[in-house]
């Protein structure tokens, strides 16, 4: 009896697996990806965003990116490329030394002046000479915040209320490079998901109140902050593309990948080098409880989609806010050369501020 009872467990369990299979090949969706939450779950770290059981144990979920996200001002100077000077419109063809001068952004005028030399046949003193006016250059910057759950006051982090700090030296940044007719920003956050919290615009106050709305709750989704500001640069048509990023630790999610064997390490690899078309976009890994997920390291992961990033023009800034070693080794290597920063909170203000006054010098320097 107990034979037969055994055999009819295992034709339904092989019946079971046959149907699971037929669904999976009809969803396109390799077999190894739905067991491996089952046995990647159990990783645990030391939950620095303050998750709770249920938080953690959350099934993993699709995280879109919004890529229709397009500025909702305009910049108010003519950008070079717009408008040239017409040579038919100047008072005098051809121009005249210390009476015509460029008049628009990028324009060039050539000057040449032939006085005959007194007292000497055929001989004339030649002046050659060139004016400029410097091209104006426009810059977009995407302020991407971190809202995890470990940026609120708790006993993980001594009750320092991180994203009052943040809150603060954003709302500065805003205000040191606005009003400006060179300038834009937006802003963006992520938690366990990501939020665009305003699109590129010269407008303070929009700024002002997208900033002041941010609360602190979930897991750390860098990856996906980092995503999204990509896809509103892709919309953007200014001159410099930049990237500001404040987390205050390490990712607990990233999306997942195809073959996560392929490019697993426990360390943080500041060189790696994953390619775009592994990631499975929208899905997201992890349980939120740590860096390392079963065969995922999400710090890489993010390092990876941070490379994307600078590898289409976009300049990548980024400050670890009490991050320890390892948040700081990751977001040093998300930061473009020369472009990341270390801090405590009574540090952001300053460091916003130098972050601000660099941009802006690019910009005038170019």
């Amino acid at each position: 009896m107990f034979n037969r009872l055994e055999e009819k467990q295992k034709r339904m369990a092989k019946k079971f697996f046959a149907i699971l299979l037929a669904m999976l090949m009809v969803m396109q969706i390799p077999l190894n990806y739905v067991f491996a939450d089952s046995v990647e779950r159990v990783t645990k770290g030391d939950n620095p965003d303050n998750l709770t059981e249920a938080e953690i144990n959350a099934t993993p979920f699709k995280v879109f990116i919004n890529k229709k996200i397009y500025p909702e001002t305009n910049f108010v100077v003519e950008t070079s490329g717009l408008k040239r000077s017409n040579s038919s419109m100047r008072a005098n063809d051809p121009p005249i030394i210390g009476v015509d001068h460029p008049e628009n952004p990028g324009d060039v005028m050539l000057f040449k002046e032939a006085k005959p030399v007194e007292g000497m046949v055929n001989t004339y003193d030649i002046t050659l000479r060139m004016e400029a006016k410097d091209s104006i250059k426009t810059s977009d910057i995407i302020l991407v915040m971190d809202r995890s759950g470990s940026m609120a006051p708790y006993q993980g982090n001594n009750y320092t209320d991180r994203m009052a700090a943040a809150k603060e030296a954003a709302n500065l940044f805003v205000d040191t490079l606005l009003p400006s007719p060179t300038t834009r920003i937006g802003v963006v956050s992520f938690a366990g998901g990501v939020t665009t919290n305003q699109a590129l615009t010269a407008n303070k106050t929009n700024l002002h109140n997208a900033i002041n709305g941010l609360n602190a709750n979930g897991g750390t989704f860098t990856q996906a902050g980092i995503k999204q500001a990509e896809a509103i640069l892709e919309n953007s048509n200014a001159d410099f593309k930049h990237i500001v990023l404040l987390s205050d630790g390490v990712p607990t999610y990233s999306y997942r990948l195809q073959n996560p064997n392929d490019y697993y390490s426990a360390n943080v690899n500041p060189n790696i080098n994953i390619p775009q078309s592994q990631f499975m976009y929208p899905i997201r890994v992890g349980t939120g409880y740590g860096m390392l997920y079963g065969r995922y390291n999400h710090g890489n992961n993010t390092i990876a989609e941070a490379g994307y990033a600078k590898d289409s023009g976009y300049s990548s800034w980024t400050i670890a806010l009490q991050a320890g070693s390892t948040g700081n080794q990751v977001l040093n290597a998300v930061a473009s050369p020369g472009q990341a920063y270390t801090a405590d909170p009574d540090d952001l203000n300053a460091i916003f501020g130098e972050i601000a006054g660099k941009i802006s010098s690019a910009m005038q320097d170019a």
